[in-house]
């Protein structure tokens, strides 16, 4: 491909390499269309506001990132083109080898009571990915993601 040629292809804005929102869900989802981030210039902006705003700057036509933070620019002309089958968004994890069974089991059971009525109020000034409580979650919760990962390597270069 001639530089020309490159010059006329939209730019791509990803958030951070690793993260499941940069390389990979945006090449599946490009891969859907026919297309190819191997085919695309693309950079990593960093966080998905920063690629929102790339895309209004105009900086990068496409972007990929989160869909709550697409929405929260729809009123200044960012548009979700494509989006991805929902994938688990955030997760709170325990160190086993630091912590014993009861205390997991514990911690797992109070953030799970903080989906009901009263639980809501302790958690009403929490963050955003917390703040509506907790479910429990299946290894099999995350095939989706193993299976992009099998199949869609990050470059190196990348890494």
């Amino acid at each position: 491909m001639s530089s020309l040629d490159s010059a006329l292809l939209p730019t791509v804005a990803l958030t951070q390499p690793q993260s499941t929102c940069g390389y990979l869900v945006t090449e599946q989802l490009l891969q859907q269309l026919h297309t190819s981030l191997n085919d695309l210039p693309y950079y990593y902006a960093g966080q998905h506001s920063e690629c929102a705003l790339e895309v209004l700057r105009g900086k990068a036509q496409f972007a990929g990132m989160k869909t709550s933070i697409a929405r929260q620019y729809h009123k200044l002309g960012l548009s979700v083109v494509v989006q991805s089958d929902s994938l688990p968004g955030f997760l709170l994890v325990a160190n086993s080898r630091t912590l014993d069974g009861e205390t997991i089991r514990k911690i797992r059971t109070s953030l799970l009571e903080l989906n009901s009525p009263s639980g809501a109020v302790t958690t009403a000034s929490w963050g955003k990915m917390i703040r509506y409580g907790a479910i429990p979650v299946q290894s099999s919760d995350y095939d989706g993601i193993r299976q992009m990962v099998d199949r869609i390597k990050i470059p190196e270069g990348d890494l």
